[in-house]
């Protein structure tokens, strides 16, 4: 008789090998400490991630509670205890004490390894797994980090804060993070004509890996070092980041790079 799961030879009377027994047991463990987190995000009013500068108010208040996730609680409380009735050959009015108490009952039945149907709840509590951990494991928030350095790509990429390298979705090549945006500020000095106001180019600068104060660059503008080529909408002063990248090079006499400091 061969295993469910990895369709490896195992003892007769045997519906699961000892490895895939393991792997099955772990995967219900990880359910039954994901109640807590689930329940938990029960309430609407919370939102993952802090504040949300895109939420729109409604007109009428929302429900108290996600429904989504009231359904998947119900979903794993049914599975749970469908399971463990099966494996401890008990009737339909058997009652568990919450969904952690059915999970665990079923990893210490001896007939789990034995269960005719293992493989079908297998990959039904995966699919409750994966369902559940995008529900408690919001996706780390992701900012703009330059363009593509592939001269026949050039997509604007995003990476988490803490990411070190990215892969191009479109091209496949893999860059580090701070090759990427040294490249971007790179584009924006060879072009010449891209302007920004000092905190646009302060930002751009900084972000690159120099550091830049955007009050550093309103004191060049004062001491006469740089002139603005014009404004934007609200008046702001626009200057370009070629000029911006000359003053600080010639006054460090040296390429910059990310271990700069620039000062007026």
């Amino acid at each position: 008789m061969n295993c469910q799961h990895c369709n490896t030879p195992t003892d007769n009377g045997y519906t699961l090998c000892p490895k895939c027994e393991l792997q099955l047991t772990l995967l219900i463990l990880r359910l039954a400490t994901f109640t807590s987190p689930l329940q938990a995000s029960l309430d609407s009013t919370l939102h993952p991630g802090g504040h949300q500068p895109t939420r729109t108010n409604l007109p009428t208040p929302p429900t108290p509670i996600r429904l989504d996730v009231l359904d998947l609680i119900d979903m794993l409380d049914a599975t749970a205890c469908e399971l463990a009735r099966w494996l401890e050959d008990s009737d339909q009015e058997t009652a568990f004490t919450s969904i952690q108490d059915a999970l665990i009952r079923c990893t210490e039945s001896d007939l789990l390894p034995r269960f005719t149907d293992a493989e079908l709840y297998w990959q039904t509590l995966s699919k409750l797994e994966h369902r559940i951990l995008q529900i408690i494991d919001s996706p780390e928030e992701t900012r703009i980090v330059g363009r593509c350095p592939n001269k026949l790509c050039g997509i604007q990429l995003t990476a988490p804060a803490t990411a070190t390298t990215i892969t191009c979705p479109i091209c496949n090549n893999t860059w580090p993070i701070q090759d990427v945006k040294q490249e971007w500020l790179h584009q924006l000095v060879q072009e010449g004509r891209k302007t920004g106001t000092a905190a646009e180019c302060a930002k751009a600068f900084t972000m690159s890996g120099i550091t830049l104060k955007r009050h550093t660059i309103t004191i060049w503008k004062d001491r006469g070092k740089l002139t603005p080529i014009g404004t934007d909408p609200d008046r702001n002063p626009l200057y370009r980041y070629a000029d911006i990248y000359r003053i600080a090079t010639r006054k460090h006499q040296q390429k910059l790079d990310i271990t700069t400091t620039v000062t007026a």
